[in-house]
């Protein structure tokens, strides 16, 4: 299956603890591929942030949004804060 929201999907329905050692490891394996295809998505974005003409402003804002880890909880993006509480 290819990595992405429907795989995310699947394994997040999984419990580990009813899985074998095969499963586990291709279960691990696959979060692994969904953290992967997370990151390049996320990559992308970054990219397209960073190739648009905006003034200083703007600029110094949103490095402060990428570099804040509870940022994005923040202005709804749902970033880490999202899932950790401890980043609030």
């Amino acid at each position: 299956m290819a990595p992405g929201p429907v795989l995310a999907g699947v394994l997040d329905g999984v419990d580990p603890a009813g899985l074998g050692a095969y499963e586990l490891v291709e279960a691990v394996a696959g979060w692994q591929r969904v953290a992967s295809w997370a990151a390049a998505r996320q990559a992308e974005a970054v990219a397209e942030l960073a190739g648009r003409g905006r003034d200083a402003s703007d600029a110094e804002w949103a490095r402060d949004l990428v570099d804040d880890p509870a940022a994005g909880d923040r202005v709804g993006g749902g970033g880490p804060a999202a899932a950790d509480p401890g980043l609030r």
